[in-house]
């Protein structure tokens, strides 16, 4: 999980067969939604995990 600091957004990764990444925003009136999905390569997770850039959500 990230969260984005300039728009409160948060990030959740999910594995599946790739990285999938899914961009979440929570509106002022509660409602969550997907802002944004994409894949990534297991080099730029690792460079994500190594950077401090993603929290463990459990």
């Amino acid at each position: 999980m990230n969260r984005n600091p300039r728009d409160g957004s948060i990030k959740y990764i999910k594995r599946i067969n790739e990285y999938v990444v899914v961009g979440v925003r929570v509106s002022t009136r509660g409602t969550a939604f997907a802002r944004t999905i994409f894949t990534f390569t297991d080099e730029k997770f690792d460079q994500y995990k190594r950077s401090g850039y993603l929290k463990a959500h459990t």
